[in-house]
C-alpha cells in the first residue's frame, strides 16, 4: 500500500512548531528569515512563507519588517479561546411554535446589575414566552425589551416563524446585534416554570441568561431561558483564538 507524503510545507510547519515549544527556540528570539530557511530546508520560498503564516496564526511567532520573524510568547496566547459555535440539539424533529403567555411592565430593582448603569432601560417590558414541539413544552422564555417596542414587536410576532424576539427588534430599530453574552447554569423547577414546562417540581433544568448588545454596547434585549434536558442538548465548541497575521505581503494558499 502506498505511503501518502505530508507536503513539504506541511513537514516544515511541524518543525518549526517543535523546536518553538520545545524551547529550542526561546520566546523572544529571532528566527532564521525566510532565505536562512529556504537554503537550510532545501525548500521553496513560498512553501517557507506559507508554514510561517500557518504558525503565525496559531500565535507561536510574530513577522514585521525591520525586526524579522520573533518567537512569541505562546503559552500565554494559547490560553485564549475563542467561542466557535454553540449548538442546540433537540430530541424531536417536528416544527417548533411558540405562546405568548404575556406582557408586563418591569421595575428593576437598585440592585439589578444588567439595569441599573443603563439611563435609557428603566422603562422596559417583560415578554413571556412557551416554546413548543408541537404539543410539548420545551422553554420558558421571560425577554426583557424597551417597552417602547413592545406594540409594535406584538404586531409583527408571528408564533409559528419568529423563534427570536432579536431578529424583530433588529428589523424596528434597524440596529443589528453585535454580541451576545450566554450565561449558562442549572436550577430546579418549581411554581410556575414547572407547572409551564409540565415537569415535576424539583427536575433539574437548564437556566441561560443572554444579553444582546449593539456594537456600542448598548442593550437590545435580555433573555431568560428554562429549558427541560431530556428535549434539548447544547454542545459548545472552543478553538484557539486565531492571530491576525501582521506582515505586509499575506501569503497566498498554494495548491
Amino acid at each position: 500500500m502506498e505511503t501518502i507524503k505530508n507536503p513539504k510545507y506541511k513537514i516544515l510547519e511541524d518543525n518549526l512548531r517543535k523546536n518553538i515549544i520545545s524551547g529550542k527556540w526561546e520566546i523572544g528570539s529571532r528566527i532564521p528569515t525566510e532565505t536562512e530557511l529556504c537554503k537550510d530546508t532545501g525548500t521553496s520560498r513560498a512553501t517557507v512563507r506559507r508554514a510561517l503564516a500557518n504558525i503565525e496564526t496559531e500565535g507561536l511567532i510574530t513577522r514585521s519588517p525591520g525586526r524579522g520573524t520573533i518567537v512569541t510568547d505562546f503559552k500565554k496566547s494559547r490560553e485564549v479561546w475563542s467561542l466557535k459555535e454553540v449548538i442546540s440539539h433537540y430530541v424531536y424533529t417536528e416544527d417548533f411554535n411558540t405562546e405568548l403567555l404575556g406582557v408586563e411592565r418591569f421595575i428593576p430593582s437598585s440592585t439589578d446589575y444588567l439595569f441599573k448603569d443603563d439611563k435609557d432601560m428603566k422603562n422596559i417590558s417583560r415578554v413571556k414566552l412557551l416554546r413548543k414541539v408541537k404539543d410539548t413544552p420545551f422553554s420558558l422564555v421571560n425577554t426583557y425589551i424597551p417597552t417602547e417596542l413592545v406594540e409594535e414587536v406584538l404586531e409583527r410576532f408571528n408564533n409559528e416563524k419568529n423563534f427570536f424576539i432579536y431578529e424583530i427588534i433588529e428589523q424596528i430599530t434597524g440596529k443589528s446585534v453585535y454580541r451576545i453574552e450566554d450565561i449558562i447554569d442549572t436550577r430546579l423547577a418549581v411554581g410556575e416554570i414547572a407547572r409551564r414546562l409540565d415537569v415535576i417540581e424539583g427536575t433539574p433544568l437548564f437556566q441561560m441568561n443572554r444579553i444582546l448588545t449593539d456594537k456600542n454596547d448598548k442593550f437590545l434585549q435580555f433573555t431568560e431561558l428554562y429549558f427541560r434536558p431530556d428535549i434539548q442538548k447544547i454542545s459548545i465548541v472552543l478553538e484557539k483564538k486565531a492571530h491576525k497575521p501582521v506582515c505586509d505581503n499575506p501569503v497566498r494558499e498554494m495548491g
